[in-house]
């Protein structure tokens, strides 16, 4: 297997899918819907070994990032604790704003750009 290369986001839980007597799984899996620092909204699988512990409202680092090329990682690796969670949350959202101020005036192409060297959605 080659080595992964990845890359770490902070992300709000705002929604845990696991199994429960209202849903039809087919495995035992548990899913997590995130806000992410960048204003995105996504759903990441969860850890096993942190599927019975992920709750709504805790701040998670998410793993994104390739085993091999086309085999894709994106997992809730982390629980962080929340004081720390909410201090990364709070300076990564002030970082966002920030570039967003910076992109006011320019060019949409500069813009695009700018959004394609960082990773950003734009």
């Amino acid at each position: 297997m080659k080595p992964m290369h990845s890359l770490y986001h902070i992300a709000k839980v705002v929604e845990v899918f696991a199994k429960n007597p209202s849903t039809v799984s087919s495995d035992s899996s548990v899913q997590a819907q995130l806000e992410m620092w960048d204003d995105n909204l996504i759903i990441f699988g969860v850890h096993a070994e942190l599927s019975a512990m992920i709750q709504k409202g805790q701040f998670v680092l998410v793993e994104y990032g390739y085993h091999a090329p086309n085999v894709p990682v994106n997992t809730v690796i982390k629980i962080l604790e929340s004081k720390q969670g909410e201090q990364s949350w709070k300076r990564m959202k002030a970082f966002l704003e920030k570039r967003k101020k910076q992109m006011d005036g320019m060019s949409e192409e500069n813009i695009q750009d700018i959004s394609n060297q960082h990773g950003m959605i734009r």
